[in-house]
């Protein structure tokens, strides 16, 4: 018997029972966690909610200074960090997919500072993400300037910088969300 055993799929409430044949119908099968967090439908809710608003901030309407594949970047690094191989597979997997960078997702996984496949912005992205992960007691407003002066400083050609929030860096946010524990069983 697991200690994390799987909702049944036919038993859930409609609202996350839609969800999750959403999920199956576009990857093709239910990713375990969807079923391991279903035995609690209103903590499954809120952390789909928070994983959305996180993830995919244009669905609640917000703006992100963040592209999808950076999202997914900083969920992989950080997952890598806390040793979470469910996480990093399957962030890991969006992340080559967002970026088109086959290698990308192996190379944070492993060591984002020797990544050949990462911009000076994403470096400076994930430092930040990893010290909030490691040592947020240790930020400081230091830490926020030259995440946006990197940021804004090594863009490309027509696009424009990003908008500093009035949190500062605009990992803030993600990068901390970012750094919790799955349990490897989910």
């Amino acid at each position: 018997m697991s200690r994390y055993p799987l909702a049944d799929i036919n038993a859930l409430p409609d609202d996350i029972k839609a969800k999750v044949l959403e999920v199956q119908s576009k990857v093709g099968f239910v990713p375990n966690v969807f079923l391991g967090l279903a035995r609690r439908p209103a903590e499954w809710r809120a952390f789909f909610a928070y994983h959305d608003a996180l993830m995919e901030p244009e669905s609640v309407g917000r703006t992100s200074n963040l592209s999808k594949g950076d999202r997914e970047m900083i969920v992989t690094t950080t997952s890598a960090a806390n040793q979470c191989l469910y996480c990093v597979v399957a962030h890991g997997a969006l992340l080559r997919i967002y970026e088109k960078k086959p290698m990308v997702a192996d190379q944070v996984a492993v060591n984002y500072r020797k990544a050949t496949d990462i911009t000076p912005r994403q470096r400076a992205m994930l430092d930040f993400a990893m010290k909030v992960c490691e040592r947020s007691h240790e930020i400081s407003e230091d830490d926020f300037a030259p995440c946006t002066r990197t940021a804004s400083t090594t863009r490309t050609s027509g696009t424009s910088p990003p908008s500093r929030p009035s949190s500062g860096c605009p990992t803030a946010s993600p990068a901390s969300a970012a750094c919790s524990r799955t349990p490897s069983s989910i």
